[in-house]
């Protein structure tokens, strides 16, 4: 990873890796501009909750069909089940 500073134009490239049941893992990237190194990565897992229960749940059928779509459209091939 190469240190970023003041003025350097920077890319955000974000991906979906994987869609579950109750889950989504992210994956984004900080990248120069001018020398197309990555500054920074991070991934997150995001997990579907009730806010009543306080406990996960199954996003709903149309947000994980529409997530795997877009993976496809994407051609991200890791689509978990």
């Amino acid at each position: 990873k190469k240190e970023l500073v003041a003025g350097d134009v920077v890319i955000v490239r974000s991906r979906i890796l994987e869609v579950r049941e109750k889950v989504v893992r992210f994956e984004h990237q900080l990248i120069n501009d001018e020398t197309k190194e990555i500054a920074a990565s991070s991934e997150l897992t995001v997990v579907h909750l009730d806010l009543v229960t306080r406990k996960s749940c199954p996003f709903l059928a149309e947000i994980v069909a529409r997530i795997r779509a877009s993976m496809a459209h994407d051609g991200q091939a890791h689509l978990a089940t």
